[in-house]
């Protein structure tokens, strides 16, 4: 009838550290998707039917060495991945290389470029134009209805765990107190961050200064900013060169760390040709910032004390803002981003109300309001689930972190009534209908022995809480969904070095704690899913805030740690 129907996403497959590019999309049957990456991982996407539902179950397999071009289905049901020296013959149904098929060398700067098949030849292309001709094995007929795909939790912490193992920190760069990073009690804490891919540390200190320092310690830029509390301090993950500060009721200071140019103050915005402007003499009211995030995309959404939000990119330097959907009727307490190719989205929280948005519309976020219940409280620590959809808000309810899954089906929020704040606890929540409707999945309420939650991580649909005591702390994890081991450290809390003062994962893993150890400090790494150890960093201070960064192509994992009384340290672990 000529009426356009739209297609919603139900999983993607993208780029990453651990993945590659990605190199060839097969099809193993109607329901079965193989993503054959560089790295020689496959990522298998299997949709589900059940009764009145669907689900995406994923796996991530390890099926040959880094290096991989191109891949085929052959007609018994193989998975023919080709290098450039052999083409690997893959079973997805026992996920197993059952036989390798070797190639004549090819000369100097000669790629292959595509491979095709026959029912009993393999024919690879060549750069310089020609094409090679080589047998294929008998191999016996696999039957693709036969797959059973393992499910996202699984698969994230398979990837997470790739390549990391037992660990030797080695110290990359030291600023103290002294030379800049100072941190006076009573005052604004010393706020840092730090950039694998320029190998650049930031600082704001307790004076309000904006130092950055360089991989030899020269100070790069040293300017002054308002006399503010620092609420947010980040180089963009995309690329790793832009800086935003936000400042208490004075806006976002932008730096560029590839030029390093001068420092940007963006303090509110105008409106011109019906596009929003970044603005630092703006004719509506002054930012006042209170969070901020940025995006994997290069996009910056800063949260205001109006309960208002704009979104700058990095990328185009277009701004949005909030849509009269968008916005709050209270100041925004947390946001984060859904890393998506197709479906990118936007989450804020205010007191008692989480907002996740649904893309641009023209120049405004249109947003779905989403008012929260705080689940009641059981006696001691708690793990369960919860049926349902969440029900009308409760006035008090204060959000102080969310944080969406790496594959974006589900939202971790860190809760608490606004006059009890100590009384924290981790509700997981399934995002359904297309950001439509939160429900209710898992909860988390610490108690006297394990501590309370004040960190939350995703390491892809796997959550780790971290959780503290007056003198010890624990970690734990939790899946989107009971019944599988969930593991934690320490056995007992009270067996940790000290009181954990702060916690983060990388992306890929590991997981760092530190501790306060009388007046020095101790970091300690673990892998996933396990928790095990992995190694100790003892600190000449008591760590006050951490930052894990995945490897990038000239480093390895680092780890950026403050400490009470002022300095940084940044270790390759």
């Amino acid at each position: 009838n000529g009426a356009m129907r739209v297609l919603p996403p139900v999983g993607e497959v993208k780029p990453s550290p651990s993945l590659g590019s990605l190199q060839a999309a097969l099809w193993l049957g109607p329901f079965t998707l193989a993503v054959v990456c560089a790295t020689g991982r496959v990522k298998l996407l299997q949709y589900l039917r059940h009764e009145d539902f669907f689900t995406l179950a994923e796996e991530s397999c390890a099926v040959t060495e880094a290096g991989v071009v191109t891949a085929a289905v052959l007609a018994t049901g193989h998975v023919a991945i080709a290098h450039s020296s052999k083409v690997a013959l893959w079973d997805p149904v026992g996920k197993r290389t059952v036989q390798e098929v070797a190639l004549p060398k090819a000369p100097k700067d000669v790629r292959l470029t595509a491979l095709e098949h026959t029912s009993d030849l393999l024919l690879v292309s060549r750069s310089d134009g020609s094409v090679l001709s080589q047998p294929l094995p008998l191999l016996e007929y696999v039957d693709h209805q036969r797959m059973v795909v393992g499910d996202a939790d699984a698969a994230a912490s398979e990837e997470a765990a790739a390549g990391v193992g037992p660990v030797q920190p080695s110290l990359l760069l030291e600023v103290s107190a002294a030379e800049g990073a100072s941190s006076r009690p009573n005052m604004t804490p010393l706020a840092h961050c730090y950039s694998p891919t320029l190998r650049k540390l930031a600082v704001v200190n307790s004076d309000s200064k904006l130092l950055v320092f360089g991989a030899d310690k020269a100070v790069l830029l040293q300017n002054p900013l308002p006399l503010a509390a620092c609420v947010y301090l980040r180089f963009d993950p995309r690329s790793g060169k832009n800086l935003a500060v936000a400042l208490r009721g004075s806006g976002v200071a932008l730096w560029n760390g590839e030029t390093s140019g001068n420092l940007n103050m963006w303090t509110g915005m105008t409106r011109e040709g019906g596009l929003f402007m970044r603005s630092s003499s703006a004719k509506q009211k002054d930012f006042d910032p209170t969070t901020a995030c940025w995006s994997m995309a290069g996009q910056l959404a800063v949260g205001m004390q109006d309960g208002s939000f704009a979104v700058w990119d990095s990328v185009s330097s277009q701004v949005s803002t909030s849509g009269r959907s968008g916005k709050h009727s209270s100041p925004v307490t947390a946001g984060d981003w859904r890393t998506s190719l197709f479906a990118p989205a936007l989450a804020l929280a205010s007191t008692s109300t989480i907002k996740v948005s649904r893309g641009f519309e023209a120049a405004e976020w249109g947003s779905t309001a989403l008012k929260l219940k705080l689940p009641k409280r059981s006696a001691g620590g708690s793990m369960k689930s919860l049926p349902g959809r969440a029900k009308a808000d409760v006035e008090g309810l204060h959000f102080s972190a969310l944080k969406f899954s790496g594959g974006g089906r589900h939202l971790a929020v860190l809760a608490a009534p606004t006059s009890a704040p100590r009384l924290t606890q981790v509700i997981l929540y399934e995002i359904q209908a297309e950001s439509e409707a939160l429900v209710a999945s898992r909860e988390y309420v610490g108690d006297g022995v394990g501590g309370a939650p004040f960190e939350v991580c995703w390491s892809g649909e796997l959550l780790v809480i971290f959780s503290r005591t007056d003198s010890g702390g624990s970690i734990r994890t939790i899946r989107s969904m009971p019944g599988a081991v969930e593991p934690s450290w320490p056995p007992d809390p009270r067996d940790a070095p000290g009181r954990m003062t702060c916690g983060g994962l990388s992306p890929r893993g590991p997981v760092a704690a530190a501790f306060a150890c009388g007046e020095r400090g101790e970091v300690l790494l673990f892998g996933l899913p396990a928790l095990e150890p992995l190694g100790k960093i003892s600190t000449p201070g008591v760590p006050s805030d951490l930052q894990l960064h995945a490897p990038t192509e000239a480093s390895r994992h680092t780890l950026s740690v403050a400490f009470d009384g002022g300095g940084v340290q940044v270790w390759e672990v």
